[in-house]
């Protein structure tokens, strides 16, 4: 049996038994143990046949090639390498019944431009006749098994394919608007810059600048909750608002994203480019601009605490020679907080439109009318005794529920840019801000039981720390401000050589007035 063992396909890929026998059994125990390892032998090899030649219950319908493939590979247990682009095309036959894996495939692929080629145990390629590599003269007959473990198996051609790709660079500035007030390399820039490109701002969807601007690294949000967008940088709170290079008094901090181009965050002290400017750095918002191309941009968003909000873009040229360009943006916004009775409502309306005398001379005028109003959260009370926040749902809000905050903004911006010489440009800038501000705010905190000493009478935000702790002191204000800033910049740059070297000198007159 094992002499006809030996010509079956399972004895040739089969797997190699070894035995080892300790020389110091006598040597009557020998001839025993040599019996009983040929019929162990024998029946090993036997169960491994039979193994291998089990056939398997296939049911592939006639179907394009790579869904059959892949119901064979499924339904056999085989490997089957092939590409999609090889047998695109290509319809293969049915194959019903109880057959031998090579055997079904053989028969999947028959009437089909498709071979089948053995790449290993269990493992099949599948191309084109065509491509597949060119027969080898046959070896001179050799029947040693050393000649036939130095058979090759002959090389498969895969069909070709190319790969390409570029680099993503959609949220990559190479230049920053914010410190020499024109287009100026980072490379070249002598200030830690990150620049906020629009796609981002689009990509994220955001309901308020900050929502943006928290992606920049050593940037907080700050701590007061009625300036929605103030921030904090490298501790220091950022209040300052500039806008297209320019200090704008009493314009607050919440622009809504519609508005916004990109976002410059200069790091580190910048007096030398902005005059008291935040020793921690600035936040810059260039805002749009007219564009000689025409574009309408309808967005809606819908999302969870019923934040709904809809924006409008259109721009365009307004003559049908280009020279006098259009603007209008809108955006409106009502939305719920995670917090209990939070909100944010807001309308936001900003036309612009742009005069070209030449490709070196042009003039701005924007306007843009903002309404604001949103809700007053301070958090959840911690407990000075045991350091930790009171055991409430950490949506509660304990403000005031009539608390509430309005903005009205109304800013109108006047921009002229001239390229005077080769080597000289020159920008005016005027803005005008009217904000009325409306605000009813109350805090939560304990306070100090008569004649402790070493504490403050109030500490807010806080459980009190003697007598009753249950109970939470909350205080209220309101205050109502209008307020009317205006700032005229006027910019020079001029980039000159003095060999070897380059130089870009810039010098700014400003004037700031707010009432």
């Amino acid at each position: 049996m094992c002499a006809r063992l030996r010509e079956h396909p399972a004895w040739r890929r089969g797997g190699f038994v070894f035995f080892s026998v300790n020389p110091s059994l006598s040597s009557r125990f020998l001839p025993q143990l040599r019996a009983r390892g040929r019929s162990l032998l024998c029946a090993w090899v036997l169960a491994a046949a039979l193994a291998q030649a089990a056939p398997v219950n296939f049911d592939l319908p006639a179907q394009p090639a790579a869904g059959a493939l892949a119901a064979f590979i499924r339904q056999s247990g085989e490997d089957v390498l092939f590409v999609s682009d090889g047998v695109k095309d290509v319809r293969t036959g049915a194959v019903v019944g109880a057959y031998e894996p090579a055997e079904a495939l053989k028969l999947l692929l028959a009437g089909t431009p498709l071979v089948a080629t053995p790449s290993g145990a269990g493992r099949w390629t599948v191309v084109r006749k065509a491509e597949s590599a060119p027969s080898r003269a046959p070896a001179p007959a050799d029947s040693t098994p050393r000649a036939e473990a130095r058979a090759t198996p002959e090389a498969t051609m895969l069909p070709a394919f190319t790969l390409r790709a570029t680099r993503d660079r959609s949220y990559t500035a190479d230049d920053t608007l914010g410190v020499s007030r024109i287009r100026t390399s980072l490379l070249e820039t002598p200030q830690t810059v990150v620049v906020l490109g629009r796609e981002l701002v689009d990509d994220l969807a955001i309901g308020r600048t900050f929502d943006a601007i928290k992606y920049v690294g050593g940037v907080s949000e700050g701590n007061v909750n009625y300036a929605q967008d103030r921030a904090t940088l490298r501790g220091l709170v950022a209040t300052d608002n500039y806008v297209d290079g320019a200090l704008i008094l009493w314009g607050e901090t919440n622009a809504d994203p519609a508005l916004i181009e990109r976002i410059e965050v200069i790091k580190g002290p910048a007096p030398i480019l902005f005059a008291n400017s935040p020793a921690a750095g600035l936040i810059n918002k260039i805002t749009k601009n007219p564009l000689p191309e025409a574009r309408r941009t309808l967005k809606a968003t819908v999302g969870d605490f019923d934040a709904n909000r809809a924006e409008l873009d259109f721009t365009g040229p307004v003559t049908s020679d280009g020279k006098l360009l259009y603007r209008l943006v809108a955006a409106r916004q009502d939305s719920d907080g995670w917090y209990d009775r939070t909100y944010l409502d807001r309308w936001v309306v900003a036309p612009a439109l742009t005069y070209r005398f030449n490709e070196t001379a042009e003039l701005t005028l924007k306007y843009n009318l903002s309404d604001t109003k949103f809700s007053s959260y301070n958090g959840i009370p911690l407990d000075r005794l045991s350091r930790e926040v009171i055991a409430v749902n950490p949506r509660t809000n304990f403000a005031d529920p009539a608390n509430f905050r309005t903005d009205r903004l109304d800013h109108l911006a006047l921009t002229g840019t001239a390229q005077l010489a080769p080597w000289l440009g020159v920008r005016l800038a005027m803005n005008a801000v009217w904000v009325d501000v409306s605000r009813d705010e109350s805090r939560v905190g304990g306070r100090a039981a008569p004649g402790v000493t070493g504490q403050s009478t109030e500490f807010f935000g806080t459980l009190p720390v003697t007598g009753d702790r249950t109970s939470l002191v909350r205080n209220s204000q309101y205050f109502e401000r209008d307020s009317l800033g205006l700032t005229l910049q006027n910019d020079y740059v001029a980039r000159y050589r003095t060999r070897p070297l380059k130089h870009t000198t810039l010098g700014s007159i400003k004037l700031h007035h707010g009432d």
